[in-house]
């Protein structure tokens, strides 16, 4: 499955222009196959209660969410040829019809605010007898209801979609980004339908990795079972994110050197993670290997000598002060190390982000013009299968909308801060869009926080305006990174980008109904930050707020110098990137590097082995790579997703 080529020495437009023309005539199937029917949307509505009973009790469990494409590509088929709709004898049931029910469910899936900003809501509102920090506008606390969740949800991943639709061209035609995950889900699906040998070849390949890949997850949790613990020799419980410490003794001798750190409170070692390897495997040997280098800086060095001049036991100290529950953290825990490490990380981001975009803003512009109906190459090659002009504006209108008079009236947010935080979301949303299309990773969280941080400077004091304008970027930034992640499935399997968007408001109105009331069955039967529901996305989040209410002196020690380093080496990556001044495959992704300075290093030293293995597989079997490479991913990614995110620490929980 490959994408049409591009004549070297063809102006920028003309390229564009070719491409779309291209992808028209050898690979969109839109206007010869099924696509968004009654039975893909009854299909794409059972898929998303399965998924977002999963991800909301995984989210308030952990703090970790899914994504839901390839597990819903995998039980969307298996249903469908159970039912035997598959090979029907009339109208047999298509691949395309398969990718938008995975669609409605990928966008239930991406509800984020309602693991982290809702409970975080309920817990600064004073559920549970909390001290009441978020006031409604009657000064009451500020407690939701269903319906103002149920708002919430729909009109920010709303305004998430309507984001994504005028960064198609540029990030799927002209940056041809690989977003691994929309890559392995297409190629899932057309593996699924295909016929012939070498798709036979290929389903063995994926049920030897799937077999593989449970087995792997199998063992790696194995330390959560106290039967087996207490029958099991001692040698064979492996720990699942040590792995290197646990089994080969390494990162001791280097303890010293790390003042006193243990590799463990670091995060340093390797993940027991299929879905992370397969993830490697995707994403190739550059991004991997500055997810491993930004992991080193960062957790090897940085880190450690934060902790020994003190400035982590200070945050530390401040986050236990600001804490609802009076929980008391630990310097060396991942929630202390990260609200220091996120500033970098940030600063990395936004500048790939920003200075790709303002790089290319002749293209930016002309994508632009095309959303708007203007003409540039004709309005593109493939304008007529669109979204158009004003089911987009419809959307974007819709969703803003709903915002300000959910921030203003029901929320008490000043009016000229609902107005504002849009645009911020929109830049953050098409930079977490290029990280995931880098990386495979949605860096909402880091979005919403740095949003905190703006609000909390411009507007200080105020724990609601940047704890709500953040969820309004984090949602946005979310959403529109799972769609972008949609649209390149449905680019290398000849959907119609129009459908594919209408799949995408399906998703949004029925997960956000499906997922108001489990939210608030669980919450109202656990509690929030409870043993049983701990909920560290509300943990952190509203900490966060209230550290920022008191404006720029709350930042941590060193963080804006390091900030402001950051973005100067980000800004010198992406232009040479860009320019040539180093060849590109020794060029550190700028992206790569800021999202390692916030996953957990045995997150990145895991993707990296993925994307090591797949470069020596690529030079020594570069046939094997050809027929097996992204399927195996694929498979790995989606039988270790469920598992990985188990066996996760909910101190680590990462919204990705």
């Amino acid at each position: 499955m490959t994408e049409p080529s591009q004549t070297a020495d063809a102006t920028p437009a003309a390229q564009l222009e070719q491409a779309e023309r291209a992808w028209l005539a050898d690979v969109y199937r839109g206007d010869r196959l099924p696509e968004l029917t009654l039975r893909a949307v009854l299909l794409g509505c059972v898929l998303c209660a399965l998924i977002v009973t999963l991800d909301v009790y995984m989210g308030l469990k952990t703090g970790l969410g899914i994504s839901g494409a390839l597990i819903s590509c995998l039980i969307g088929y298996a249903l469908m040829r159970a039912l035997g709709q598959v090979n029907h004898r009339r109208r047999p049931f298509s691949e395309l019809e398969l990718n938008m029910s995975q669609t409605m469910a990928g966008a239930a899936a991406s509800l984020g605010d309602i693991i982290n900003v809702i409970p975080a809501m309920f817990l600064l509102g004073g559920f549970m007898g909390a001290s009441v920090l978020l006031l409604r506008p009657d000064g009451s606390g500020l407690i939701p209801s269903w319906w103002e969740i149920y708002a919430w949800c729909v009109f920010t991943s709303l305004l998430g979609v309507t984001f994504a639709v005028p960064l198609r061209r540029q990030m799927l035609m002209v940056d041809r980004l690989r977003f691994p995950t929309g890559t392995a889900a297409a190629e899932t699906v057309r593996l699924m339908f295909a016929r012939g040998a070498e798709p036979l070849r290929q389903a063995r390949g994926l049920a030897a990795v799937g077999l593989g890949s449970f087995l792997v997850s199998l063992v790696s949790l194995w330390n959560y079972s106290p039967w087996l613990a207490a029958r099991v020799p001692g040698w064979m419980l492996i720990q699942p994110y040590y792995f290197l410490e646990s089994v080969l003794g390494l990162f001791g001798a280097a303890t010293p050197a790390l003042f006193g750190c243990p590799p463990a409170a670091l995060t340093l070692g390797v993940a027991m993670s299929p879905m992370l390897f397969g993830a490697g495997f995707l994403v190739g040997p550059r991004v991997g290997s500055s997810l491993a280098v930004g992991a080193v800086v960062m957790w090897a060095g940085v880190v450690p000598a934060l902790h020994h001049g003190g400035v982590l036991a200070e945050i530390a100290a401040t986050m236990t002060g600001a804490d609802p529950l009076g929980r008391e953290f630990s310097p060396l825990s991942y929630k202390v190390m990260i609200k220091w490490t996120m500033w970098p990380a940030l600063g990395l981001m936004l500048a790939s982000g920003l200075g790709s975009l303002a790089l290319r803003w002749r293209v930016l512009a002309g994508t632009l013009r095309s959303v708007a109906g203007g003409i540039r190459s004709g309005g593109g090659a493939n304008a007529h299968l669109e979204l158009s002009f004003r089911a987009w504006l419809a959307g974007l209108l819709i969703a803003f909308a709903g915002i300000e008079v959910l921030l203003v009236w029901r929320f008490g947010v000043a009016w000229w801060v609902g107005v504002l935080v849009l645009p911020l979301a929109f830049v953050l949303s098409a930079i977490a869009v290029r990280a995931t299309g880098e990386t495979d990773v949605v860096p909402s969280a880091p979005m919403g926080a740095f949003t905190q941080v703006v609000y909390g400077v411009a507007h200080p004091g105020h724990v609601g305006t940047n704890l709500l304008t953040g969820g309004v970027s984090a949602a946005a930034a979310g959403e529109a990174s799972n769609m972008m992640v949609d649209l390149k499935a449905g680019h290398l399997l000849g959907s119609t980008p129009r459908r594919l968007a209408y799949a995408q408001y399906l998703g949004i109105v029925v997960g956000a109904a499906l997922a108001t009331p489990v939210f608030l069955l669980l919450v109202r039967s656990y509690g929030i930050g409870s043993t049983a529901l701990p909920t560290p996305g509300a943990i952190s989040w509203s900490g966060l707020a209230q550290m920022m209410a008191g404006g720029l002196s709350a930042l941590p020690p060193g963080a804006p110098l390091a900030f402001a380093i950051a973005v100067g080496v980000g800004l010198a990556l992406t232009a040479s990137e860009e320019w040539g001044w180093l060849p590109r495959r020794v060029t550190p992704s700028a992206m790569g590097l800021g999202i390692a300075m916030i996953l957990p290093a045995f997150y990145a030293a895991t993707i990296f082995l993925g994307a090591a293995v797949q470069w020596g597989l690529a030079r020594r079997a570069p046939g094997w790579i050809a027929t097996y490479g992204v399927a195996v991913a694929g498979r790995g990614r989606a039988r270790g997703a469920a598992a990985a995110a188990r066996a996760a620490s909910p101190a680590r929980g990462w919204r990705g």
